[in-house]
């Protein structure tokens, strides 16, 4: 059963959904108005106290190193913010990225990756290989933990996906939340259609076709993660709403990890939304996940 905290944020984040237009079933999709909307309400979530945030070059792109008051460990989290692919930034991820930094004790790094509809398919992935690429050159024999929400935990897959092909050193593990694992169409999204109160299948038709509206493009697995290959994939946690329409997503992911025999832990919550988990302290479902990935993130590391 869902906390009463949590209860009266899906009530709050409902609300928004409306006036935002997100969780519209029919008419014309605004990108702009999304991210508008989006980065102003991540805005308002205040950062937590006593973190240092400095602006870098995080491979081709702008990010921000989060050092927490006490840095507890040498381990290295690059955390990718969500936003539908179309919102978000370094900036924007303060708040959970502070959140993250604190309750962990590591270092975070945070990336404004290349958004649609000015930049399709493949610019975000790009960056994402890029900065990943970075911390690697920075930090070799660390651990490095990735993990997103939503359009960040799409990103991580396809980095992951992308540094293997790559022959690249992988992370140590990654935690994905509400991941979106298919921009092709092709999966079946519709059960929760009713249920869930901030995404419906309309909007992601509209997101899928500013983000890459090449259909042959959209079948790559960097595109659409579920035609990867996740033979030796990094650890991986999960966490979603059972009641959102991309739980199916996290379905897939689970049996396709599950197939190759890759660690997986997670489950889907009852009574929450879609990328709940940056609620970070300020709901207990999510402070749960915070400390069951910091959890994970630990009894899989490498230790030198």
């Amino acid at each position: 059963m869902a906390s009463e905290r949590m209860k009266y944020m899906r009530e709050m984040m409902q609300n928004q959904y409306k006036m935002q237009g997100i969780h519209s079933k029919s008419g014309k999709f605004r990108p702009w108005k999304m991210r508008m909307a989006s980065n102003l309400s991540m805005m308002m979530l205040k950062p937590l106290k006593g973190c240092k945030y400095e602006k870098i070059k995080l491979g081709i792109m702008k990010g921000e190193r989060i050092t927490p008051p006490q840095v507890k460990s040498k381990d290295i989290i690059f955390y990718i913010h969500g936003g539908g692919l179309v919102a978000g930034n370094a900036r924007t991820s303060r708040y959970y990225g502070s959140d993250l930094a604190i309750n962990s004790g590591c270092v975070v790094y945070t990336a404004s990756y290349r958004l649609a509809p000015e930049h399709k398919a493949m610019a975000a992935q790009e960056d994402c290989i890029s900065a990943y690429e970075t911390l690697l050159s920075l930090y070799p024999n660390r651990n490095i933990f990735v993990l997103g929400e939503s359009g960040g935990a799409y990103l991580t897959v396809t980095t992951c996906l992308m540094a293997k092909d790559k022959g690249l050193k992988l992370p140590t593990a990654v935690a994905v939340y509400s991941v979106l694992m298919d921009a092709s169409g092709e999966i079946d999204r519709s059960k929760n259609e009713e249920t869930d109160i901030s995404l419906s299948c309309h909007t992601l038709e509209q997101l899928f076709f500013n983000f890459c509206p090449d259909k042959i493009l959209a079948k790559h697995p960097y595109v659409s993660p579920k035609n990867g290959d996740f033979s030796n994939f990094p650890p991986t946690f999960m966490a979603w709403d059972e009641g959102e329409v991309l739980a199916a997503d996290s379905h897939i992911l689970k049996e396709l990890l599950k197939e190759n025999g890759i660690a997986c832990v997670g489950k889907g919550y009852k009574g929450a939304f879609h990328a709940f988990l940056t609620m970070g302290h300020m709901v207990p479902e999510a402070k749960d996940v915070m400390e069951e990935t910091l959890v994970f993130f630990s009894s899989n590391k490498h230790h030198k």
